[in-house]
């Protein structure tokens, strides 16, 4: 599959501002829980790898920064994904996002095109991409993705119910190709 683990990467960055942050333990943890998780997310938004590797980077060190604690991991969970959505919004309005067009999008990544259901899922619009990947990728209920995303439920539910009508007729013309005559 296309996610690999990215945690070993990115303690190599983030160990060397580490000293502003504090131990090397804590550095690692925030890596290790979250990096996969943050990158995943950022990847299914973004559709850009090295995109995806600024905004983990960026979020954990917004993670290391916040000096207030969190009730609870699933509220600490559910911070760091609204955090990674809007870093992704972020990088979408930058000037150099609306200016420039990567390669990744003028030339198809050979590893996307051989799974055709995750290729189907990033061509969804983003709206519906980031609902279907927390719903089915992070096992995220309809309430909590309601709450991670500020919406209303039956906003996500119609977000679902469309994504997986575009996602079936998109796999059925893939059979329906695929078929030998």
């Amino acid at each position: 599959m296309i996610f690999i683990l990215y945690s070993v990467f990115i303690v190599e960055e983030v160990t060397c501002i580490n000293n502003s942050f504090g131990t090397n333990e804590l550095v690692e943890q925030a890596v290790k829980e979250y990096s996969d998780i943050i990158f995943n997310v950022a990847y299914h938004h973004l559709k850009n790898y090295a995109d995806a590797q600024d905004v983990t980077q960026e979020v954990i060190i917004k993670l290391l920064e916040r000096q207030k604690g969190f009730e609870s991991k699933e509220y600490e969970k559910a911070w760091v994904i609204r955090v990674t959505l809007n870093s992704c919004k972020d990088l979408f309005r930058t000037f150099w996002r609306k200016r420039v067009v990567s390669l990744d999008e003028r030339f198809d990544e050979p590893v996307i095109q051989q799974d055709s259901v995750l290729s189907s899922v990033l061509a969804l619009p983003p709206k519906h991409r980031t609902v279907v990947y927390l719903y089915y990728y992070e096992g995220y209920s309809v309430k909590e993705i309601a709450c991670i995303l500020q919406i209303n439920e039956h906003t996500v539910q119609s977000r679902l119910h469309r994504a997986r009508e575009s996602l079936k007729r998109e796999m059925e013309e893939i059979n329906f190709e695929q078929r030998p005559v």
